[in-house]
C-alpha cells in the first residue's frame, strides 16, 4: 500500500508542473500590466508557432467532432481570457488563484453525467470514491469560504464568466481529447484552438477596435506576448498531456489549482502582503493531496 501511494500518476505530475508554469505568467502579467486583449492574442500565437511542427510530425484527427467541439472551446475561451488577463493586474494573482477552484466541482458532477463507465467503477469501490468526493467538497467548500472576504467577493464577481468557463471548459476539453488517439490529442487540440481564437479575436478587433492597431501590433506587444507565450506553451501541453490521461478532468483542475500554493511563498518570499483568506486557499492545497493519495489506492 505504502509503495503504491509513493506513486505519484502521470497525470497529477503534468498538472502540477503545469500549475507552476500557471504562477510564471501570473507573476509576470502582474509586472508587464499589458493589456489583457494584446496580451491574450500575442500569447495564442506563439503558443501555435511552437506547437506546430508537434502537431504536424504526429499528424491531425479525422474525426469532425474534434474540430466541432474545440470550436465551442475557442469561443468560450476567446472571452475568458481576455477578462482574465484584464483583470490580473486589477485584483491580483493570490486572489484569483483563491476564487477560481470552485469551478471543480462543478466540472466533476458534469463529467460523471457524461461518462457512465466512470461512475459505475465509482460505485464499485465506495471507500476511494468516498475520498475522491471529499477532495472534491474540500475544494468547493474552501472557495466558499472566499465569500467572507469582501476583496475576494470582489475578486469573484470580476471574472464570473472566467469561472463559468472553468466549470464547463475542462469537461468539453476532455470530450474533444477523446476524438483523437492518445498521441494526436494534445498537440491538435492546442494548435486548432489556437488557429480559430486569433481569427475570431481578428474579427472582434476589425469589427469593434478594442485598441489602436499601433497598440496591438507594437514590438513591446510581440516582446510580452512571447515571453508569457513560452510559458503559455509549456502548460497547455502539460495541461492537455494531463487531460488525455485523467478519468475525470476534474482531478487535473484541482491539481492546477495548487498554484494558490506557490502564490502564497512568493508573495512571502517578496514580503508582498495579502489580505484575502488565504486558509481558504490552502484547503484547495489539502484537496489536492487528498485526491492524489485516494486515486493512488
Amino acid at each position: 500500500m505504502l509503495r503504491k501511494l509513493m506513486l505519484i500518476p502521470v497525470w497529477a505530475v503534468y498538472s502540477i508542473a503545469a500549475s507552476l508554469c500557471v504562477v510564471a505568467i501570473l507573476m509576470m502579467q502582474e509586472r508587464v500590466k499589458a493589456n489583457g486583449f494584446i496580451l491574450s492574442f500575442w500569447i495564442k500565437l506563439f503558443v501555435v508557432i511552437f506547437t506546430l511542427p508537434l502537431a504536424l510530425k504526429v499528424g491531425f484527427p479525422t474525426s469532425p467532432l474534434f474540430y466541432g467541439i474545440i470550436f465551442i472551446t475557442a469561443v468560450l475561451y476567446c472571452i475568458s481570457d481576455v477578462i482574465y488577463f484584464h483583470a490580473i493586474p486589477k485584483i491580483g494573482s493570490g486572489l484569483i488563484t483563491r476564487t477560481m477552484p470552485g469551478a471543480v466541482v462543478i466540472s466533476f458532477f458534469i463529467w460523471l453525467s457524461i461518462d457512465h463507465s466512470l461512475l459505475e467503477k465509482y460505485f464499485s469501490h465506495p471507500w476511494q470514491t468516498s475520498g475522491i468526493i471529499a477532495s472534491i467538497l474540500l475544494a468547493a467548500v474552501s472557495a466558499s469560504f472566499l465569500k467572507k472576504c469582501h476583496i475576494s467577493w470582489q475578486g469573484i464577481k470580476a471574472i464570473w464568466f472566467c469561472i463559468f468557463a472553468a466549470s464547463i471548459g475542462p469537461v468539453i476539453t476532455k470530450l474533444s481529447l477523446n476524438e483523437a488517439t492518445i498521441t494526436q490529442a494534445a498537440y491538435s487540440y492546442i494548435v486548432v484552438q489556437g488557429v480559430i481564437m486569433m481569427i475570431l479575436w481578428l474579427i472582434y478587433f476589425a469589427v469593434q477596435r478594442p485598441v489602436s492597431a499601433k497598440e496591438m501590433f507594437s514590438a513591446a506587444s510581440a516582446k510580452s506576448g512571447l515571453a508569457v507565450g513560452v510559458l503559455s506553451c509549456a502548460m497547455m501541453i502539460l495541461k492537455m498531456q494531463a487531460m488525455v490521461i485523467a478519468e475525470n478532468p476534474a482531478y487535473v483542475s484541482i491539481l492546477l489549482y495548487t498554484d494558490v500554493l506557490w502564490i502564497i511563498v512568493i508573495y512571502k518570499l517578496i514580503g508582498r502582503k495579502e489580505t484575502s483568506n488565504i486558509w481558504a486557499g490552502l484547503g484547495i492545497v489539502a484537496s489536492a493531496i487528498m485526491l492524489i493519495v485516494f486515486k493512488s489506492l
